[in-house]
């Protein structure tokens, strides 16, 4: 939900009116807030960082399971 962060920096507000600069303002601020996304009953956010940490553990513990 946050990728379209970088593009919305980049929106000419010349010649726009106040009301919808105030829109943009406020997508602004809900996607550099709190991360959007599945939540595990609202106690963390599953974010693409989340899955591949996830993961990383348990190629890791594969791994050294595999060596013992």
């Amino acid at each position: 939900a946050h990728g379209p962060l970088e593009h919305v920096y980049d929106i000419k507000v010349q010649g726009v009116s106040v009301e919808k600069i105030a829109e943009v303002n406020l997508f602004l601020s809900k996607l550099t807030g709190t991360q959007i996304g599945f939540t595990t009953c609202g106690l963390l956010t599953i974010t693409k960082e989340f899955i591949l940490t996830i993961a990383g553990v348990f190629l890791t513990y594969f791994t050294v399971l595999y060596t013992l």
